[in-house]
């Protein structure tokens, strides 16, 4: 990239204006204008560029994307940003009105001799909006289309605009630069000089060679070759031939060994070749005189008249015509299929085998000498099936070929309705069967009657309105304006990827990884008291060329960025790298910020799967498909019976059944991806997964140069944070993170209680965690760090994903526990006040008898008290007030 100084040289030197100057610093130092989308049929990328130092967007993987792979290795492409600043462009509206609207180009590109704007379209695209009437986009007679109106806008600015159609990317030299890519980057280790000399001097003596048969020395490596092939110490035409098929790619030892095969092999392949093509001279044809290629317009009694594509009309007579064919003065024209092989093949793809069959028959009675006996033919009939050969050989330039019979051509083909009733039935059509409505046939052949009847027309048949409706409309056209596109994407056409510049599953492994989620179909159980827990989820990352599972991740988290995460860290565990661009889908835990900034570190592209179009992710869901058939629906405790729960029996009920628990599952799944999943062949590739693995590895290179050490730097990088992304620093000096205490000495500064830190945690491991305390990340221990050193890692991983769902179930219970206890104190509130009156009335009897009390001891005893002592107590007894409480439980 430019520095700054360097920036004002080269757009000086581009006679780029102030404003142009402005516009390109803007878009230098801001973000994409915008977030690339996906359609029904796109795949967005983001590009991780070495070259910018970015993530680059490209809104198509087939148009977009490889030519930002080429801008990345072009030498002469100093800079590229993706979604620049929108421009106010002069767009012609449908109606021919002008209005300044904001357009976003795809690119802005410096290079060495062009700095502007670039627009990436493929040449279907830009027909139809041509064909639609749209006047911004135009194409030149050879070929080049331009825009317009950002034409326009940027020349008033010194840039300028192009459309990239993109037929110009070459998905030859794209799929080369993508295998190579680990070769191009800085700190690749040198080729031990004996390993480098061994390979220039087998290509010296031997000049040229298949890449497998170099391959086939055991003491030459493929990173050793591809290290000098991408260094340019030997040499392969990377634009023309794929290092992804080394049983037909040849090596050469430089350009001018290159040049010297190239030139021997077409020599081979036209030296001794007899080209028994017959010269058409039919008006149409085009024919080479003296170099210059010609259309013959007529074909007269006594001349022939020449058109050249520049000059006048010749007119030629016959015998001069003749004598120049006979002495090879005039040749068919080489540079286009003559209108007699057009013919060749049209016959041919009409034949039919009982045509072959006749055509045969004709043959062996015309030369009997080259076939087997047969019987008489009537020497008529020879002399017209001569007559025939013949003009086979005048007309296709081949005899055989004019026996054909054309029984496919025989009967009446034209129409028996008249136009008018086939009027009707077209207009009928378009405007009733092409809508949502989605009209019936019997529906639609009865507007056409009626409509035949008010014209006075002959009606058609049911039968032939639905043969015009088969014939007017493909079924993928109808299913989507009728249904919708989701209906019309069951029944669309697969992609086999059989064409060069169609995406494949990759060409190597660690290319292409596709990453998704699923929920295990299974009941789990807590290891300690037995209880039954929530199924977990299962997050894997497959290998496309070889399938074969590079990681997974087990818990009973639901999908989040945190799953993707660790998914990546177990793949560099495993292996030590990731693949250069994984496929997810559109979810949010796939658009984190957190994910697509560890990509970012490893290097890693990503690439989003149409919506709407599950076909896309086809490999992986076979994948899970497979693992429930073979492995999960065989444990106990299965949910297979779920499915189905009218017909279940309680005996059966997978949740009472459940033993397994997530540590248990975990290994299970490891082992069966380990023993069977590994070794058992795959039906497409026709290899077990294992061992396309292992070849693909050997034949394209281990790269152990581009590996990434599972240290504390990328931890660190693959650690998630809460949703918040802080927590307070509690007294005691410790913090909580997902309901678990964490501590460090580094908590007890002073002025830090009662601050809000930023936290990151591991769920592979949860007796450790990470505060940001200042600008240093400092190391937490959380009371269960003592127990998990006795535990290996995956022990240590199944254990803290059986913590986090613990911690998880009493968080849910909160508010059922609440709710209980809510219930059961208004309960008690009722018996409590029952209590308190019941506490009340003893009290009041209590001191009651304290009163009797109290007055007996004042008064003497009852035998020697006066006469009205007993009316005295019984007065005392009268002033009291008698409550009554009621029964007393």
């Amino acid at each position: 990239m430019f520095t700054e100084e360097e920036l004002d040289k080269y757009l000086e030197s581009r006679g780029v204006t102030a404003a142009g100057r402005a516009y390109i610093r803007r878009v230098r130092n801001s973000d994409p204008s915008r977030a690339v989308g996906s359609g029904a049929r796109n795949v967005t990328c983001k590009f991780a560029s070495r070259k910018m130092g970015r993530v680059i967007q490209a809104e198509s993987h087939g148009c977009e994307l490889p030519s930002v792979w080429t801008w990345e290795f072009d030498s002469a492409t100093y800079e590229f940003w993706d979604q620049p600043e929108a421009m106010s462009l002069p767009i012609v509206r449908a109606d021919g009105r002008k209005s300044n609207l904001p357009k976003t180009a795809d690119y802005l590109v410096l290079q060495q001799n062009f700095v502007g704007l670039v627009e990436c379209k493929t040449r279907e695209w830009l027909e139809r909006e041509r064909r639609n009437g749209n006047a911004n986009f135009v194409c030149e007679g050879d070929g080049r289309w331009r825009y317009l109106p950002g034409e326009q806008a940027a020349h008033a600015w010194g840039l300028g605009y192009v459309v990239r159609v993109a037929d110009e990317n070459n998905p030859v030299l794209v799929d080369n630069l993508s295998m190579l890519d680990d070769y191009f980057i800085d700190g690749v280790p040198d080729v031990p000089a004996a390993d480098r000399a061994r390979i220039i001097d087998t290509l010296a003596e031997a000049k040229w060679m298949l890449i497998r048969d170099l391959q086939a020395d055991t003491a030459i490596t493929t990173d050793h070759l591809y290290t000098l092939i991408a260094q340019r110490a030997v040499h392969v035409n990377l634009e023309s031939s794929r290092l992804s098929e080394p049983w037909l790619t040849y090596i050469y030892r430089d350009e001018n060994a290159a040049a010297t095969h190239l030139a021997i092999s077409a020599s081979e392949q036209t030296g001794d070749r007899i080209d028994i093509s017959v010269l058409d001279l039919l008006p149409g044809a085009r024919v080479c005189w003296d170099g210059r290629v010609m259309q013959i317009l007529n074909v007269g009694d006594t001349a022939y008249f020449l058109k050249p594509d520049e000059g006048a009309l010749i007119e030629l007579p016959r015998k001069d015509m003749e004598a120049l064919i006979g002495k090879g003065e005039i040749l068919a024209d080489p540079s286009a299929e003559s209108a007699c092989v057009a013919r060749q093949r049209e016959r041919m793809q009409h034949a039919t085998d009982a045509e072959y069959a006749r055509a045969l028959e004709k043959y062996n009675a015309l030369f009997p000498d080259l076939s087997p006996p047969g019987k008489r033919t009537p020497t008529r009939t020879l002399t017209k099936w001569r007559s025939e050969f013949k003009r086979g050989e005048e007309l296709y330039g081949n005899g055989f070929l004019g026996l054909l019979p054309n029984i496919h051509r025989r009967g009446n083909r034209l129409p028996k309705l008249p136009p008018a009733t086939l009027e009707i039935i077209k207009s009928v059509l378009e405007a009733k069967f092409l809508t949502p409505e989605a009209r019936s046939t019997k529906v639609l052949w009865g507007l056409i009657r009626n409509e035949c009847e008010a014209a006075g027309a002959i009606q058609p048949s049911e039968k032939t309105v639905f043969r015009a409706i088969n014939s007017m409309f493909t079924p993928v056209e109808a299913v989507e304006a009728r249904e919708g596109a989701k209906r019309a994407y069951q029944i669309d056409q697969w992609y086999w990827w059989l064409e060069s510049d169609t995406p494949r599953h990759g060409q190597r492994p660690f290319e292409i990884g596709h990453i998704d989620h699923t929920e295990v179909d299974l009941q789990l159980v807590d290891p300690r008291f037995g209880r039954k827990t929530r199924k977990c989820w299962l997050t894997v990352l497959i290998d496309a060329y070889s399938r074969m599972i590079l990681a997974i991740y087990v818990t009973y988290d639901a999908p989040s960025y945190r799953s993707c995460m660790m998914l990546l860290r177990d793949c560099v565990r495993r292996h030590g790298r990731v693949p250069a661009t994984v496929v997810v889908d559109w979810g949010s835990d796939f658009r984190s910020t957190y994910f697509e900034r560890l990509l970012a570190y490893l290097h890693c592209s990503k690439k989003h799967r149409p919506k709407g179009a599950p076909r896309h992710g086809s490999l992986i869901e076979l994948l899970f498909n497979r693992a429930n058939v073979d492995l999960i629906h065989e444990l106990r405790g299965n949910n297979v019976p779920l499915q189905t729960p009218r017909s279940m029996s309680k005996t059966h009920d997978p949740r009472i059944r459940a033993v397994w628990t997530i540590r248990d599952f975990a290994d299970a799944l490891e082992g069966y991806i380990n023993e069977v999943y590994a070794t058992v062949v795959n039906q497409t590739l026709g290899v077990a997964p294992g061992e396309a693995f292992r070849h693909g590895v050997a034949t394209f290179g281990e790269r152990l140069h581009n590996r990434y050490a599972c240290d504390e730097n990328f931890r660190m990088m693959t650690l998630p944070s809460t949703p918040k992304g802080t927590a307070r620093i509690r007294p005691g000096a410790y913090v909580k993170i997902n309901g678990i205490p964490y501590a460090a000495p580094e908590l007890k500064g002073p002025g830090l209680v009662g601050a809000d830190v930023a936290v990151r945690f591991d769920p592979f491991n949860m007796g450790l965690a990470y505060a940001r305390i200042g600008k240093v990340w400092v190391e937490l221990k959380s009371v269960y760090y003592a127990t998990f050193q006795r535990y290996s890692e995956r022990e240590i991983m199944a254990a803290s994903a059986e913590l986090r769902e613990n911690l998880a179930g009493t968080y849910a219970n909160r508010a059922i526990s609440a709710k209980v206890l809510a219930a059961y104190l208004e309960k008690l509130s009722l018996q409590e006040g029952r209590l308190v009156a019941d506490a009340d009335a003893r009290k009041a009897a209590e001191q009651a008898q304290e009163v009797i009390a109290e007055a007996a001891r004042r008064q003497p005893a009852a035998a020697s008290a006066p006469a009205g002592a007993t009316e005295d107590v019984d007065d005392v007894f009268a002033d009291i007030e008698v409550v009554d409480y009621g029964d007393i439980e």
